[in-house]
């Protein structure tokens, strides 16, 4: 039953938003339920066009989720729930500066730990298997912002409840890697047999790439930006760096959970074994 006002009975906190905020996410909620659907179908046709192609290509995606676990839950420093947290603190105007000095962060974090990837370069193989050499796999590794500032984008369209937006360019990737999939499996089936890392992890990052740039203009033509002020200052909350350490230790946990089971295949059964499981857990 619904209340005078178009609501669910029983919804009295989101009875308590105001009126546009609550449009907003009942229109964002609608629109991330049809999304959903619509990419059960998606994902499950990617999954079965690379397994078709072979168990090594279809493995090489496999690869692909294991890269983007070890990005979101170690590389990205505290990961998309510090935006999701402190975005909507901020007025629009402000947003931009605060997305800028956290970037700044992010990026200041990144780099020891990349030049410590690069120096034992020998031991990526425990993460990412010996499918392939130590420097493709640090090759890929610097490509991480690409996914860091895709979803640093997606977060802040959602923590401005802008959640059709995120959700749009979510799909995007999802939806244009199919079809970049499908085509070369077509037009250019040797070439995704033949050179699937190419393939794969060309398609995702440039279309993370595209989204991503995207999503930032939207974040900056929604909070009015006009430039970098003369004068930059760090923008940060009160208890942004212990919320931050709290959520890294968080996304840590999360790889080992979500991921353990590829990492352990990659090294013990290899690239095929893997697009095996990857085939029969889809």
């Amino acid at each position: 039953m619904m209340t005078p006002d178009g609501l669910p009975r029983g919804s009295g906190l989101l009875a308590t938003v105001p009126a546009h905020q609550r449009q907003q996410i009942l229109s964002g909620m609608r629109w991330t339920v049809w999304l959903a659907a619509l990419s059960l179908p998606i994902s499950y046709g990617t999954t079965a066009l690379l397994a078709r192609a072979g168990t090594e290509v279809i493995g090489t995606y496999g690869l692909l989720q294991v890269y983007i676990g070890v990005v979101a839950g170690i590389l990205f420093l505290g990961g998309e729930t510090v935006l999701l947290k402190f975005i909507p603190v901020f007025r629009p105007s402000d947003r931009p500066m605060f997305l800028a000095t956290y970037s700044f962060i992010a990026c200041l974090a990144l780099l020891p730990m990349l030049t410590l990837a690069a120096i034992y370069r020998q031991y990526l193989h425990y993460l990412f298997g010996k499918g392939a050499s130590p420097d493709f796999y640090l090759v890929i590794l610097c490509f991480s912002p690409i996914y860091i500032l895709f979803s640093m984008t997606t977060a802040t369209l959602k923590g401005m409840l802008e959640i059709r937006w995120a959700q749009g360019l979510l799909r995007l990737v999802t939806f244009g890697s199919f079809g970049a999939y499908a085509a070369m499996f077509v037009m250019a089936r040797g070439f995704l047999v033949r050179r699937p890392a190419e393939a794969i992890w060309g398609t995702y990052l440039g279309l993370s790439a595209v989204a991503a740039i995207i999503g930032l203009h939207r974040v900056l033509r929604l909070s009015g930006w006009h430039g970098l002020p003369r004068q930059w200052r760090p923008m940060l909350p009160g208890g942004f760096w212990r919320f931050l350490l709290a959520t890294q230790q968080v996304g840590v946990v999360q790889l080992l959970s979500g991921r353990l089971d590829f990492v352990l295949i990659l090294n013990y059964g290899g690239l095929a074994v893997l697009g095996k499981y990857v085939a029969v857990t889809a």
